[in-house]
C-alpha cells in the first residue's frame, strides 16, 4: 500500500494503471504471498504470541485485524480511483 501510494504521489498515475504495467510480476507476487499465508493452514501450525517481550504488541488477533483493515483500505482505494479515474493521492 505504501509503495503504491508513494509511486502515485511521484507520478500521479492511479494504482490500477500502475498494476497494469507489470501484470506478470504482480500476479507472481500475489501467488507467493497467498502461498506463504496458507502454510500455517496446511501444516496445522497454531499462531501464538511472538515472544514475551513483544507479545503484547504483536498479538496474532491484532495482527489479523490490522491485515484485514489494510486489505479493505487498499480495495477501497482501488474502488475510489476506479470511479473517479484519477489518482487519489
Amino acid at each position: 500500500m505504501q509503495a503504491a501510494m508513494t509511486a502515485e504521489l511521484k507520478t500521479d498515475i492511479p494504482v490500477a494503471q500502475q498494476l497494469s504495467c507489470e501484470p506478470t510480476l504482480i500476479a507472481l507476487l500475489a501467488v507467493l504471498v497467498a502461498a506463504g499465508s496458507l502454510v500455517t493452514l496446511t501444516k496445522n501450525v497454531e499462531v501464538t504470541n511472538m515472544g514475551s517481550v513483544f507479545g503484547f504488541v504483536f498479538d496474532p488477533k491484532k495482527e489479523m485485524m490490522n491485515g484485514r483493515a489494510a486489505m479493505l483500505g487498499f480495495a477501497s482505494l482501488l474502488v475510489v480511483e476506479g470511479f473517479t479515474g484519477e489518482a487519489f493521492f
